[in-house]
């Protein structure tokens, strides 16, 4: 078991070492959205989210609290827990190759609008004239896209929701996509990161997945997240 704490936190010493008692083969992450995106691309192994008492609005994607662990040691011990897997994205541009577990975005390099036109198996499916553009899977669905009015899903399926664009809709498949930036530049981003500019992209949903940890009786409903994140 390891433990992945964001930089700079300071949790007590006293929790951490209970933590360390925890046998399972699995990762525990402390922190934010940012802090699990960090360490899902980099460990294979299950990991499980908990956020901080200073972080309660933040970590959508966390059911539990640091001031949980007690709860969190018996659910564990007693192996009360399973696991939700979610696929990667992956991403083609330029015969470049990328890895996503959050989100993808196409976002204008300049202060000029992007027009972006999105295909689905040949047929151009829309045309964007905006800021740009998001692309994400479920494990994606409650972090930018929501905020950019996108929906939420728990179904296998790529999202696509226009950024200040003549487009107020999002679009749903669970087909591979290609994306031409037809007019101005946009950087590609992916699960934050800056990656380059490019004008031919393709996104399909990948067969690999990762596995988030939950606990049996400990998980937070959608609408108990939704009111923590933006009453908090």
């Amino acid at each position: 078991m390891k433990i992945k704490i964001k930089k700079g936190l300071k949790i007590d010493k006293k929790i951490i070492k209970e933590l360390r008692k925890i046998k399972e083969n699995i990762v525990i992450c402390i922190g934010g959205n940012g802090t699990l995106i960090y360490t899902l691309k980099r460990t294979k192994k299950p990991i499980l989210p908990i956020r901080t008492m200073e972080e309660e609005s933040l970590g959508f994607k966390s059911d539990l609290s640091i001031r949980d662990y007690k709860e969190i040691l018996e659910k564990i011990e007693k192996k009360e827990f399973y696991f939700e897997d979610f696929n990667k994205i992956i991403v083609t541009a330029d015969k470049k190759r990328f890895k996503a577990v959050n989100d993808v975005v196409i976002f204008r390099k300049t202060e000029k609008e992007v027009v972006t036109e999105i295909f689905e198996e040949k047929e151009k499916i829309i045309e964007i004239h905006g800021d740009g553009l998001i692309i994400t899977s479920s494990f994606g669905s409650t972090a930018y896209n929501l905020k950019a009015n996108g929906p939420i899903t728990k179904e296998n399926i790529l999202i696509v929701t226009p950024i200040n664009a003549n487009i107020k809709n999002s679009y749903v498949t669970s087909k591979k996509l290609k994306i031409i930036v037809k007019r101005n530049e946009a950087n590609l981003e992916i699960d934050g990161k800056k990656v380059g500019c490019f004008k031919n992209i393709k996104v399909k949903i990948s067969n690999e997945k990762f596995k988030i940890v939950k606990l049996k009786g400990l998980e937070e409903s959608l609408n108990s997240k939704i009111k923590r994140i933006f009453t908090t």
